[in-house]
């Protein structure tokens, strides 16, 4: 059997094999697995980017609660003017209980002022001097008789007062705004912020009441 040799070695180039491995543009799945890999990174944005959004919903609805809760309700005691909050189920009536809480509070505040508690931190250094007048006279106080608002802000006060037996009948303006309290004890007791701001001493006449 004849074995047929080349005189010289040839050198054959069977060309170059493109592996993933060696060329950055190449992939062996390609056009589907590129394809692949960029969906599956819009789904990862997609859901980063819900999940975000359900937290800024969240806390916008747990900040927006938190505001209604603390800003619209109360409770009032009574005798510490107004001492915890709760929760409002009728939202349109917000005016008519803010009011009864500003005529609770000046009820309150009064009481607490005749009673010789000489409480005046709700209320203004002329406010006070004008009530301290009216408790140097020989009277003893009654009660609260009414609290009659003329406006947002400013109320009608009659009270009565005893003198040698005889109730008399006494009545005082007043006008409620409010100022910022920055001890946390008093703004426990009164977290509205409501305060006294003015008072002035009405025209009266002694009456004897009926009753006595």
């Amino acid at each position: 059997m004849t074995e047929f040799k080349s005189k010289q070695p040839q050198n054959y180039n069977y060309g170059e094999v493109t592996t993933p491995f060696n060329q950055n543009n190449q992939r062996w799945d390609h056009p589907i697995g590129e394809k692949l890999e960029k969906a599956s990174k819009w789904r990862v944005y997609t859901i980063t980017l819900l999940s975000i959004a359900l937290i800024l919903v969240f806390l916008i609805l747990v900040t927006a609660n938190t505001f209604k809760i603390n800003v619209l309700t109360s409770q009032v005691s009574k005798s510490g003017f107004v001492i915890s909050k709760g929760v409002l189920t009728k939202p349109e009536n917000i005016q008519n209980d803010f009011q009864i809480l500003k005529i609770t509070f000046i009820k309150n505040i009064l009481e607490s002022f005749f009673k010789s508690q000489n409480n005046h931190k709700f209320m203004s250094e002329d406010s006070f001097q004008k009530l301290n007048f009216l408790k140097k006279e020989n009277l003893k106080f009654v009660k609260i008789a009414n609290v009659k608002p003329l406006g947002s802000n400013i109320f009608i006060i009659n009270y009565d007062v005893k003198q040698k037996g005889v109730i008399l009948k006494r009545s005082i303006k007043a006008i409620v705004a409010t100022k910022k309290v920055t001890d946390n004890k008093d703004l426990n007791i009164n977290p509205l912020q409501l305060f006294l701001q003015r008072v002035e001493l009405k025209a009266y006449k002694q009456e004897k009441d009926k009753n006595e």
